[in-house]
């Protein structure tokens, strides 16, 4: 275990789950293409990017799983409950868990990478609306947002918003 600092000074859990990665299943589910949802985002006036809280963390691992992911120190063994973001299919699990929960909108008025998510629309009215959407399908998802890492109404061009989208500040 080791406890990694993270931009804003939290401190984030680590695990070493090599052993663990070696003998899973890779999913192949694909990450979208930035240059592709860059390329989709097309004419639209008005954006909004929104980073969901701790999106690892809400996938459970399932319970015939759990002791898969064990792992022993002097005080005791300790098993995930909930997915680690150091596992090699992490990634993929969050992105389709993501693209479920925004299924009916995605494409339309909203892209995602991995737990990130953009909100586009024509103008200020329609993106209320798309908002609305968005936060909708998230709350009955049981999903929050990280407040600080959201931004609301932005005016910009795409590259910038792309770079602050996909993790930039």
């Amino acid at each position: 275990m080791v406890l990694v600092p993270k931009p804003d000074g939290k401190m984030r859990f680590c695990m070493n789950d090599r052993q663990l990665n070696e003998v899973s299943v890779r999913d192949v589910d694909p990450l979208p293409r930035m240059d592709d949802c860059i390329d989709f985002l097309g004419e639209a006036k008005v954006c909004s990017t929104l980073d969901c809280n701790s999106g690892y963390w809400l996938i459970p691992v399932a319970d015939e799983d759990r002791d898969q992911t064990t792992s022993v120190f002097h005080k005791g063994a300790y098993r995930y409950v909930r997915l680690p973001f150091n596992s090699s299919n992490a990634p993929a699990t969050v992105q389709r868990a993501i693209d479920m929960i925004l299924g009916g909108i995605k494409w339309k008025s909203c892209l995602v990478y991995l737990d990130d998510i953009i909100v586009f629309s024509q103008s200020a009215g329609e993106h209320v609306e798309h908002l609305r959407e968005v936060f909708t399908a998230l709350r009955g998802a049981g999903v929050s947002l990280k407040a600080k890492k959201c931004h609301l109404f932005r005016e910009r061009r795409w590259s910038i918003w792309a770079i602050s989208w996909a993790g930039g500040s």
